[in-house]
């Protein structure tokens, strides 16, 4: 296909230079020149979306783009990718990655023959310690690491925390850097499912009773109530208790206690006594470091030990700042100043943790807040043996990505094989009204689409259909649906299948229908809700535990690998998508969204599921896995894949 478009500014930069990888694949040089002329060039674009298809190379794209920055995050929403990154042998050389604390082996804290995780390490869990005080941490290692080079590799969830806490430590004499700070370039990985992932794991918040009381102690609720519209509450006084109107204007929820902070009278006292107990701690400090550091004055002291605390202060909004007269004498600490100096910064992690609690607030519930453009919604568990927990989750997240994410980098670049471009005839013109609902601007945006370099006849979609599997169907046409399976392994004889389903529930009631029906050569794994995908994997690439040496086709039953897996050759050579993945109805986001964005949106949601899950087989132009959809729902929504993926489909239920 020729294409055509404005000669690209240059740069003084070296690309080839930068690249990584000892060559170029097939559209790899095009994008990857467009791109940084682009991003680094004389133009109005500092946003830049890859759509392009899996077999692309778009993690070594992203990674030269990171060389040519001055410094860049790159960053995926799912952890099972940023894996494949610190996996990977051509680019974990360049990209400095940051795991979580229970992926490091503590040597401070680990014996011979009782390994311990920085998560479990008593040092994390105390106030008397801290990580950064010992060499043996490797957690804390691997984040100096992380923080020092130019390529910091992270999930999206901890750069969002990252953001709440100060780059330098303000209790630290040596300027120690704590945080990352801001970076030239931000890469966003797979970036097609950034709305439900922010909403679900990172805007969204959970409320107990536990944390409800901290917020009274530390009266927060004070400040709650004056960020929460008055439309929320029952009485329109706003001295009256803080307790929470029915929401059914604002958010969908069945149910919502009333008194979900308790009295204001309560928050306005236990605010006190924490004013009190903060401004003993700060006093004690101050008289303590007088004893050991002769020369200083009281107001110099107490300088050096509050700087850094008023910023927490401030953006939590209490109504007065500490005054230290209010603390008689005969209550100071006698502890040493090493304790004291912990008690302080347990008081601001608190307060900054519940800094990010209140922002959340402020954002969705602010004075200008819409329930109709842009409601939250709650979610209520209740179990007879755990206390009831509130989920908070707002409908669209583009202002919160543009307040916590966006403004992380001067420049971004958006990657994905699916980027979502519903509502429009022109994908790109789709992708463009895409990232004005995430919180970037069109205007400075520019997409390149790429075609798959992949032949279609290694990638085929087939049409196999059974029936409808909605409403009941996949129960209905479960006996079907597991002579179907039996059949397509014998087509792929001692081959590995995925097979695709929509819950934990339908992987256990198909593997047992298969058992039942089967008479092949088949082992088959199902998936467990406990288990881990790591776990399910490695007992389905192992064949039967019994037997090193089976030959057999080899089947795993799962409803979560429709991405984030990398099944290259041997490992995949077909798969079977048993329903068409479409959004539950029953949550009421997704319910929202459809009402509001159409039916388009639906199915387009359900579309790049199935796209997702093509490309967990064929990773190469060599490599080659059929795909086969059982569900007669396809032909609604297949239409709206990218134009190589409907390429690929075919009526021909069966391989030649």
């Amino acid at each position: 296909m020729t294409r055509t478009q404005p000669p690209l500014p240059d740069i003084d930069r070296d690309l080839d230079a930068n690249w990584p990888a000892p060559g170029y694949r097939s559209g790899q040089q095009r994008i990857y020149k467009e791109a940084a002329s682009v991003l680094f060039g004389d133009t109005d674009h500092d946003i830049i979306v890859i759509d392009a298809p899996t077999g692309v190379g778009k993690s070594v794209i992203n990674t030269a783009l990171c060389n040519l920055a001055n410094s860049s995050f790159y960053t995926t929403p799912q952890k099972s990718l940023r894996d494949q990154l610190v996996n990977d042998s051509l680019l974990n050389g360049y990209v400095n990655t940051l795991r979580a604390r229970k992926d490091y082996i503590c040597d401070y804290a680990s014996s011979p023959g009782d390994p311990v995780n920085c998560a479990e390490c008593h040092v994390n869990n105390t106030d008397i310690e801290k990580c950064s005080d010992h060499s043996g941490c490797q957690y804390w290692n691997a984040k100096e690491r992380a923080i020092e080079s130019k390529i910091a590799g992270l999930t999206f969830a901890y750069l969002r925390i990252d953001g709440f806490i100060p780059v330098v430590n303000p209790n630290s004499d040596d300027q120690e850097q704590i945080s990352f700070g801001d970076r030239e370039l931000l890469i966003v990985d797979e970036a097609h499912s950034i709305e439900q992932q922010y909403s679900s794991m990172f805007a969204g918040f959970k409320l107990t009773p536990e944390l409800s009381t901290n917020l009274e102690e530390l009266g927060i609720g004070e400040s709650l109530r004056s960020a929460i519209p008055d439309s929320l509450f029952h009485a329109e006084d706003p001295s009256h208790d803080l307790e929470l109107a029915p929401l059914e204007d604002h958010i969908v929820s069945n149910d919502l206690i009333d008194d979900l902070f308790g009295a204001k009278e309560d928050a306005i006292a236990e605010l006190q006594n924490h004013r009190k107990r903060y401004a003993r701690l700060v006093k004690g400090a101050i008289r303590r470091k007088q004893n050991l550091e002769t020369g200083l004055s009281e107001a110099e002291l107490q300088a050096q030990i509050s700087e850094g605390m008023a910023d927490f202060i401030e953006n939590l909004k209490l109504p007065e700042s500490i005054d230290m007269r209010m603390v008689d004498a005969k209550d100071y600490p006698s502890q040493p100043l090493s304790e004291l100096r912990n008690e302080i910064e347990k008081e601001i992690q608190i307060m900054g943790e519940l800094r990010d609690f209140v922002s959340n607030i402020e954002v969705g519930f602010s004075d200008e807040y819409d329930p109709e453009e842009n409601p939250w919604f709650v979610d209520v568990n209740t179990g007879p043996l755990t206390a009831t927990e509130y989920k908070f989750n707002p409908a669209n997240v583009g202002d919160l990505l543009k307040q916590q994410i966006w403004n992380r980098a001067d420049k971004v670049v958006l990657s994905s094989a699916t980027i979502p471009s519903h509502g429009a005839t022109d994908r790109k013109e789709g992708i463009l009204k895409w990232v004005d609902r995430i919180g970037l601007d069109p205007e400075s945006t520019h997409v390149i689409t790429e075609d798959s370099p992949f032949p279609v006849e290694n990638r085929r979609v087939r049409i196999d259909y059974i029936g409808n599997m909605s409403s009941g169907g996949f129960d209905a046409n479960i006996d079907e649906i597991s002579r179907t399976i039996n059949e397509l392994s014998t087509l792929h004889p001692s081959e590995k299948g995925l097979v695709h389903v929509s819950s934990y529930k339908q992987a256990s009631h198909l593997g047992e229908t298969i058992d039942d029906l089967s008479d092949v050569d088949v082992s088959v794994t199902v998936h467990k809700k406990e288990q881990d995908a790591e776990s399910a994997l490695a007992t389905w690439q192992g064949g039967q535990s019994d037997s090193a040496t089976y030959t057999g086709t080899q089947i795993l039953i799962t409803p979560s690998m429709k991405e984030g897996v990398d099944l290259a050759g041997d490992k995949c050579r077909w798969q079977v998508a048993t329903k068409v993945p479409y959004p539950n109805l029953a949550d009421p986001r997704v319910r929202y969204l459809q009402e509001n964005r159409g039916w388009s949106w639906y199915h387009s949601e359900a579309t790049t599921e199935l796209v997702q899950a093509a490309g967990r087989g064929v990773r190469s132009a060599e490599d080659n896995c059929e795909f086969y959809v059982l569900d007669e729902a396809f032909k609604n929504v297949w239409h709206l894949a990218p134009s190589w993926y409907c390429d690929a489909v075919t009526s021909e239920s069966r391989p030649d």
